[in-house]
Parts: C-alpha cells; structure tokens; sequence
C-alpha cells in the first residue's frame, strides 16, 4: 500500500485547473491534487498541507508564479517545481535552471504528458525507498549512524500532518513541520509514532540550522506529551510569521506573459528527466524474540498457512551481514525505552519488497509488491 502525495496546482485559470483535475483523477491512487488560483492562495495551502510537487503558471493575477517561485526556492528548498506556460523566452529559462525547476512545459500540451514528468517526479521523492507503519525514531538514528546525505519526507498517520528532515553525511541540518522550522519542528516530529517515510537520496539545504546530534532531540521529545507539542509550535516567533504571510513582492519582478492560444492537437516538449536508479536503503530491524524452531521454516509455514498463496511469497532467507546494523537497533531501543520492535516492511519501489523479522536471528521475506501488507505485518506481529 503506497501513500498518496499532494500535488500543488497553481493557476488562474479556473477552466483549465477543472479540465486537468477531471482528466488526472485515474492517477488518484498515485497523488491527489490541490488547486490555487494565484500564488497568495498557492502560500496559503503551502503552509497546510505536505507537498510534494507544485505545478504552476507563471502568468497570475496579484503575486505571479516567478515571485512564488522565488518564495517556494527560499522556504520549501524540498518540493520540486514544474513551470508550466504559453511564454517561454530565455529569460525565463535561465530562471528556471536557477531555482531548479524540474520541467518548463509550454502551453498547449498534452495532458498525459505532463502527468508523465508528474509521475517521473514523485517516483524520485521515494528513489531512496518507503517504509510504512514504523516509529521515525530508530530509523533516523540509522541515517545518522550511517552518515547519509537524503530528504527523508515524513507523514504522521495519527494526524494526518507532514513533515521533512535534512540530513547531510549523518548530521541533522533542518526540518520543517508546518510554519515550524529547526529543531522545534524535530521535536514535534520525534514525538509521532506512526508514520511513512519517503526517502531521496539529496539534501537541497546548505546551512545547519539544528547544530545538535539526534540523541538529545529524542530525549527531549520522548519525554514530551501533546500539550508540550502545542507549546512548541507556540513558540514559533509570530513576528517570523506575520514578515512570511506579509511578504511583499516588488513590482520589478513581475513578469507580464501573453498565453497562446491552447490546442488539443500540440504536444508538450519533452523534457529531459533523469532515469532513477535502484538506490540500497539501510534494513528496517526488529528486536530479538527467541524461538526454538527455524526462523526460516517458521515464517514461511506461517504465511502460507494463515494467507496462502496470496501472501506473494517469494523467498524466505537470512542474512548475517546485517547482524551488525540488528545489534546497534536493539541497543539503541534499549538505551531510549522505545519499546520492542518486531516487524518491518521496506517498500522498495522495483521488483520485490521485503518483510524483516527478528527472533533468534534476522530473517528477512521478500514478497511480491502487490501482496496483503498490512495482513503480513499483523499476523507475523501476532506469532513473533
């Protein structure tokens, strides 16, 4: 089962935000859209729901989509930004290359086509893998522990809300929850329990702002309750946020466009996207249970019996290699009380996903994506 991400579309035409929604609502088990007429409505909906990709014109009414792009570049360096429009100059080009906008499509285009770059997009927020149903807070001490540079996009499945953390070689440089930013948004987001990790494998921010180890955040925000959550988000400077909803844009960076005229017949102009390759992600581990029977032979037997054939069983194996990585896991739960962790599902986007469980030793499943997910995970929680 894959999250469904949000998609920002901004536009003042309203005739063509309807027509795009009523043709992209097939890929509504992939992304759901959120639309804006103008870029003060794009900010507002920026600052309520966890984005991952914003497709937007540049020819609006009140702010225009450079000075929004501007605004996207400074405060969300995460989501990536499909321009689209009838102006296309090599001004606009050259601005495009400097915010790092992901594709400039020209009107008219072709709806399925922008729906690929769309697709090919989001299929990079998660180049680095997806984990369901797991606690952030042993996970994200493995990021540290290994020193990797990725985005890891996170939502909470309790609240429904998002948020995002940047590690670089192992350090914590920022994180974003809502309008909190830095270390406060960090302990918000080690206080949720449930949660989807989206992994890329970059980091856009350049300056730590956190400037601290994992390891007293997590103490800070286990001890938290969710009154203490409310504080913290309190705490955020009203006058940081009053100078963001009040940001004025200057008349020299307005950009006046001429649309063309649109035709059901011209096709977008293909933009390069980068393939993706097939990226390691650390293993999901699960705390010791000791068995007195084969691990291997256990697990399988019990998948068959309970889901049968439907499970998508395809192979039952143990891997010694990561004893080590098992080990730090467990002591790390055990230094912090976190609790025992049994079970974990690694969605790996290609071929087949992996289902990890611990007792006498690492036993890692792989199935077929398709497979029941959440019944797998339920009924090997129940046995182990």
């Amino acid at each position: 089962m894959s999250m469904i991400r949000k998609v920002l579309f901004v536009d003042d035409d309203q005739m063509m935000l309807l027509a795009l929604q009523k043709r992209l609502t097939k890929y509504g088990d992939i992304f759901s859209m959120i639309l804006a007429e103008d870029g003060f409505d794009a900010v507002r909906k920026l600052k309520g729901n966890p984005v991952s990709l914003v497709v937007l014109d540049l020819k609006m009414p009140r702010m225009d989509g450079v000075s929004l792009l501007t605004h996207i570049s400074d405060k969300y360096p995460d989501i990536p930004v499909i321009i689209i429009s009838g102006y296309r100059t090599a001004e606009m080009q050259s601005l495009a290359r400097e915010k790092e906008v992901v594709a400039y499509i020209s009107k008219p285009f072709q709806v399925d086509d922008l729906a690929k770059v769309i697709l090919s997009t989001l299929s990079k927020e998660t180049e680095g893998g997806t984990l369901h149903n797991v606690s952030p807070v042993v996970f994200l001490q493995l990021m540290e522990m290994e020193s990797r540079t990725c985005t890891i996009r996170i939502v909470d499945k309790d609240s429904e809300r998002g948020g995002v953390l940047f590690f670089k070689e192992g350090n914590l440089y920022d994180a974003r929850v809502d309008q909190v930013k830095g270390i406060n948004a960090a302990y918000i987001i080690f206080t949720w329990e449930n949660v989807t990790l989206f992994i890329r494998n970059e980091c856009p921010v350049k300056i730590n702002v956190v400037n601290s180890s994992l390891q007293p955040i997590i103490m800070k925000a286990v001890g938290m309750k969710d009154e203490k959550v409310t504080e913290i988000e309190e705490e955020v400077s009203e006058s940081e946020l009053e100078l963001e909803n009040q940001e004025e844009i200057t008349q020299e960076e307005q950009v006046v466009l001429t649309e063309s005229n649109t035709s059901d017949e011209d096709e977008i102009p293909r933009e390069d996207v980068s393939s993706l390759e097939d990226l390691e992600l650390p293993e999901e581990v699960v705390v010791t249970k000791p068995l007195n029977e084969s691990m291997v032979d256990r697990v399988r037997n019990i998948l068959l019996r309970e889901i049968g054939e439907k499970c998508g069983l395809q192979d039952v194996y143990q891997d010694p290699d990561v004893d080590r990585a098992v080990e730090s896991i467990s002591k790390l739960g055990d230094m912090f009380n976190f609790g025992n962790f049994k079970v974990g599902y690694i969605d790996r986007n290609k071929g087949a996903d992996e289902v990890i469980v611990q007792g006498e030793s690492l036993v890692i499943v792989k199935v077929d994506p398709k497979c029941p997910q959440d019944k797998i995970v339920q009924v090997l929680n129940t046995h182990f």
